[in-house]
């Protein structure tokens, strides 16, 4: 159950709501100079999000490194709010405006680096949304993705070597309103330059690491921890992602290429993939590698890794790559996570398995991480299609309408049953 829990916490890490509007006298805007400062309004403000790691954000606002083509003025005519406020880069690039009575309203925006749109849109309507949820392309720009659940809202857009992510809720704007800010991002054109995933997690340190002999890494750099593959899943995961750690500890580059996809990537410990990039561009896999060194280090030797059962329907779809499966190394606190999403394939007919998403954080967090305006997770296991009439549906209750049998008998005298039952 800890398993369960743990995992549930650390992915709801998350998609919780911003705290409401605050009323307030907005302050005068001034230019910033830290990444960008011929187009950069700095918002004169403090940072509202917490830290990468759950503390108070430190320091003065600054500059986002791209405009993501935005026009935050053009916002401001389209939906009706009063004076733009300014731009920060926090857990995203965040603008702040004042609407009309001096509320203050934020709209986030992340880009979503080396993935192809429809993976974008894919992963983003994973998540397990409400009964609110709608989603699809408005008529009027069919190249964007617009989805909407309760308040909130996204718009997925294309058109750029990386996919930009707008969030807003509905008090700051409706999405017709937002279409003119959205087809000018459309229409901007794509900066030459690489753009940083966020939240931004920094460049991991590859020297000087102490490994204490009863760590999470000590226990794995031990290559009798290990066993070779295949790894059909999702009975074998857990050796997949021992072979996985093994290989980062004892730095075996190819080793670790090889358990690894080739769409692999890697981030923030979440199953929304946060701040994730390719594993294998670049020089990603040293990076990953370094950071798995690293947070393995300060992680206790006696933690179990946690992998959620699966339900005997949807074995066979993971087994064949259809579902993936998440599995995690959890601290005593459940603050410090490792989490791994690993993804079974068919070879030469036989079954094994690789990492889809290694997850990590740069350094030990005070607090359990809550990033505004993100969409749900998806589900912490894969779930089987429920057919209502399905006898196995009990499993997962509340799921299907009462059928036609249960409510006329739920509407006769037990009398009357025993006589239906006696013809």
């Amino acid at each position: 159950m800890l398993a369960h829990t743990g995992l549930l916490a650390t992915t709801a890490i998350c998609a919780c709501l911003p705290p409401p509007p605050e009323v307030l006298t907005p302050a005068a805007s001034v230019s910033g100079s830290e990444i960008s400062s011929e187009r950069c309004v700095r918002y004169a403000g403090e940072a509202r999000d917490p830290s990468l790691l759950g503390t108070p954000w430190a320091g003065e606002a600054r500059c986002c490194e791209s405009d993501f083509g935005f026009d935050p003025e053009l916002a401001v005519r389209s939906c009706g709010l009063r004076e733009y406020l300014g731009e920060s880069e926090e857990l995203a690039c965040v603008h702040r405006f004042a609407g009309p009575e001096g509320e203050v309203h934020e709209l986030r925006l992340t880009p979503v680096i080396g993935r192809e749109f429809e993976a974008v849109i894919a992963l983003h309507e994973s998540g397990e949304f409400d009964d609110t949820h709608v989603a699809g392309p408005p008529p009027e720009h069919p190249s964007l993705w617009i989805s909407s659940a309760g308040e909130r809202h996204w718009a997925l857009v294309p058109g750029w070597d990386a996919a930009r992510r707008l969030s807003w809720t509905d008090a700051a704007c409706s999405p017709a309103d937002m279409l003119p800010a959205l087809a000018g991002m459309l229409d901007a054109p794509d900066p030459s330059e690489a753009l940083t995933p966020l939240p931004r997690i920094g460049e991991p340190e590859t020297t000087g690491l102490e490994v204490p002999p009863d760590s999470l890494l000590a226990r794995y750099a031990d290559a009798d921890t290990t066993q070779p593959g295949p790894y059909p899943l999702p009975h074998r995961a857990a050796s997949l992602i021992a072979r996985t750690l093994h290989a980062a500890a004892t730095e075996d580059r190819d080793a670790f290429s090889k358990l690894v996809a080739r769409d692999a990537r890697w981030g923030l410990p979440d199953r929304r993939q946060l701040a994730s990039r390719p594993i294998r561009a670049d020089d990603e896999a040293a990076a990953v590698m370094a950071m798995l060194r690293r947070s393995a280090a300060r992680m206790s030797g006696q933690l179990e890794l946690h992998c959620p059962d699966i339900d005997r329907r949807v074995v066979p779809a993971v087994r064949r790559g259809e579902a993936p499966m998440w599995c995690v190394w959890a601290s005593e606190d459940l603050l410090d996570l490792i989490v791994f999403g690993v993804r079974g394939r068919v070879v030469d007919g036989g079954a094994d398995g690789q990492i889809e998403y290694i997850g990590v954080f740069p350094d030990r967090p005070a607090r359990a991480l809550v990033t505004p305006g993100e969409p749900p997770p998806p589900p912490i296991r894969p779930q089987p299609e429920i057919l209502c009439g399905d006898p196995h549906a009990v499993d997962y209750p509340e799921l299907c309408p009462p059928s036609d049998s249960d409510e006329s008998g739920s509407d006769q005298s037990g009398s009357d049953q025993g006589g239906s039952a006696a013809k």
